[in-house]
């Protein structure tokens, strides 16, 4: 007796098949997984040797295809993680500080034709929005009619739900960074660990890299400069967002010193260390 073992079941055979097993989904994944497990727990229940994958007695194309679009759905369900879920949040925030910058540049323009006074008198956007919404006293815009003040309105409204659509974001980019990359958290602030995951791909590509190739994300193209036309390299790339380097006088060493204990956090982080963030924190200061 021969034992045959695919993708889709074990079969027994000789000059036909004597006996079959086929597999259940999770066996199918199983196999895929551990073919020796497999293979070691048939030959001891059927008291054979194993003699490969492919035999014509047990050929079965239907099965088959049936057993391959399991496995490729599974794989492609363990390749979402934390990972595409935080570079999916990080682009959310990053598209939405375009969004509302455009349309409050053009709130601005329409409600200043009431209210020109307001546009300079406020900076911030979020604020400016939900102060065109109250009546203003104006000594140089025009009164508009009710119909042409709602239009505005509609707009501002709508620029604060983005501001909220970005904060809920943001909390949500928090939580799941806390429990995926809670020292890289700590150490560099949510704004910059998630650029520092999106540039990098993932968190075990952050952790691979050389501390001074972090230093340097963000600043591929000036990189690429550099090594072509030989001007200045850059020192430092997004990097340049924390407030480490910003207060520094000397912003390259600052950026190489935070590339370093970045570097820590994220092998920390990767691997399950203990916590070192607020430490490494510590240290910076």
């Amino acid at each position: 007796m021969d034992l045959y073992i695919n993708c889709y079941g074990a079969f027994l055979t000789s000059k036909k098949v004597e006996k079959k097993q086929l597999f259940t989904e999770k066996e199918i994944i199983d196999f895929q997984k551990n073919k020796i497990k497999t293979i070691q727990k048939y030959e001891k229940e059927w008291n054979t040797k194993y003699k490969g994958t492919n035999s014509k007695l047990v050929q079965n194309f239907n099965l088959y295809r049936k057993a391959n679009f399991i496995i490729a759905k599974n794989q492609v369900a363990q390749s979402v993680n934390e990972d595409n879920l935080i570079i999916q949040a990080v682009s959310l925030t990053e598209e939405l500080d375009t969004i509302i910058n455009i349309l409050s540049k053009r709130l601005r323009e329409w409600s200043s034709l009431e209210m020109p006074e307001l546009a300079n008198k406020i900076q911030d956007n979020e604020e400016f929005a939900r102060k065109s919404l109250k009546k203003q006293e104006s000594k140089l815009g025009k009164e508009l009619q009710k119909q042409d003040t709602n239009q505005y309105h509609t707009l501002a409204t709508k620029i604060i739900e983005l501001f909220k659509l970005k904060q809920d974001n943001i909390e949500y980019l928090d939580n799941l960074m806390n429990n995926y990359c809670k020292n890289t958290l700590e150490l560099a602030g949510p704004a910059l660990t998630g650029k520092l995951l999106k540039h990098a791909g993932s968190l075990k590509k952050l952790a691979l890299m050389p501390a001074s190739k972090i230093q340097l994300l963000g600043a591929e193209k000036a990189l690429f400069r550099h090594l072509i036309t030989g001007s200045k390299s850059p020192k430092h790339g997004i990097v340049l967002q924390h407030n480490y380097v910003q207060k520094s006088k000397n912003k390259g060493k600052a950026a190489r010193i935070l590339a370093d204990k970045i570097s820590i956090a994220v092998k920390v982080d990767y691997f399950k260390g203990e916590p070192i963030g607020n430490k490494l924190k510590r240290e910076l200061k």
